[in-house]
């Protein structure tokens, strides 16, 4: 977990930088190819396996949930208020509601964690479940006003039912017994994404008059490896 958390910071801190070098823009896409789906993948799996309640997991995030954000806020409007930093509504929202950029995973959590019951009642069919969920977080993103919080919560609920709904032990005998025509299937489809899909939808923040279909082939390569 740790090494996908260093990833999560190194991606944003490179991201000032895409502009600048051919290699920063393609480390970039590959870390954003794996580092939030897998990490979303890991969560789901490791909620499957929690003791908690739901009531008592949600009390667990609202948390550090609530101190954070208000902290956010506060220290957002004293920084405003001394000129130390513009307003900008996509980086700095003075809302309790909304979360702050690295806030919004919690607000997912939540929800997901709402959603477990009914994923209890899906994943004996979870292949066709995930492609359900993958084509919905594309319809999703598709709607432009989705806002910070809105837009995660779908676009990684496919890897977090994924992960919710996997077996574990089942899954390494699966990668251990792939053919190696497989293996170098999903790598080849892998680069060809890394190369020629723009970092910026692989969460599916679909852009319609750029993407093409492009979305389709990462969420394709995701069912691939999971079936």
């Amino acid at each position: 977990m740790w090494i996908l958390l260093f990833a999560v910071a190194l991606a944003h801190n490179l991201i000032p930088f895409k502009n600048q070098s051919l290699l920063l823009e393609q480390i970039i896409k590959v870390l954003y190819l794996f580092h939030m789906p897998l990490f979303t993948f890991c969560t789901g799996y490791l909620v499957r396996k929690s003791r908690r309640t739901a009531w008592g997991y949600i009390k667990k995030l609202l948390v550090p949930y609530a101190v954070f954000q208000l902290a956010y806020v506060v220290l957002g409007f004293v920084m405003l208020e001394l000129g130390v930093i513009d307003y900008s509504a996509d980086t700095m929202k003075l809302s309790v509601v909304e979360p702050s950029s690295p806030l919004y995973f919690l607000v997912c959590m939540i929800f997901w964690r709402l959603l477990c019951p009914i994923f209890d009642e899906m994943k004996e069919d979870r292949i066709r479940t995930t492609v359900f969920l993958m084509l919905f977080a594309i319809l999703i993103s598709l709607d432009s006003s989705c806002n910070t919080m809105i837009l995660p919560c779908f676009s990684l609920l496919p890897f977090y039912f994924m992960g919710y709904s996997a077996d574990w032990q089942e899954l390494v005998i699966k990668i251990k017994e792939m053919k190696r025509a497989k293996c170098l299937c999903l790598l080849g489809t892998y680069i060809f994404m890394v190369l020629l899909v723009p970092y910026e939808t692989i969460l599916f923040r679909v852009n319609v008059s750029q993407i093409e279909g492009q979305a389709i082939c990462v969420l394709t390569t995701k069912v691939i490896f999971y079936s």
